[in-house]
């Protein structure tokens, strides 16, 4: 419980598929997070078209530029779909962020870990069911247990998906 910051009200309360105003302020914290980073890459896409334009209307001689026109023109809107497209999938999978859908998932733990920029940082996930978390701690990492059978009230947001509370489950 400490690992992830829930108590027995929070689980309590994802049993009875609600959220408890701590868990609210927790998503809200996230859905803060994700309208940054949707707004900065918006910002990056526009501010980089500006400057691609600004350069080649620079760097053209005066009627150089309108016979370039259809080609920056092309260029800029393929890099803005692209760009676009990435903002849009990351608008959708902060959908059930947004309306604060409680997902459950029952199975056993599997662990594992991958190092990552050549040993010096560790990610941590654990898979319940066929639902792999990324997890943000050794601590939380060690809260699992592997082939141990596990309920878990979670928030889908992809790829890492946001733990609420976890039991393990009796047989």
């Amino acid at each position: 419980m400490d690992a992830f910051d829930f108590t027995n009200d929070d689980l309590l309360a994802n049993r009875a598929n609600k959220l408890t105003p701590n868990q609210h302020k927790q998503i809200n914290s996230y859905i803060k997070i994700a309208r940054i980073s949707t707004r900065l890459a918006l910002s990056a896409c526009i501010g980089t078209v500006i400057v691609y334009f600004g350069i080649a209307y620079v760097l053209q001689p005066d009627n150089g530029f309108g016979q370039a026109l259809p080609y920056l023109i092309f260029t800029a809107a393929l890099f803005i779909g692209v760009f676009v497209f990435f903002i849009a999938v990351g608008i959708i999978q902060g959908r059930h962020l947004r309306e604060r859908h409680i997902s459950i998932i029952e199975g056993h733990a599997s662990r594992s870990t991958r190092k990552l920029k050549h040993g010096r940082w560790t990610a941590y996930y654990v898979t319940i069911g066929n639902i792999r978390f990324q997890l943000s701690s050794q601590d939380q990492y060690e809260a699992f247990q592997d082939n141990v059978q596990y309920r878990v009230f979670y928030i889908q947001y992809p790829p890492a998906h946001l733990i609420l509370a976890f039991e393990p489950i009796e047989l």
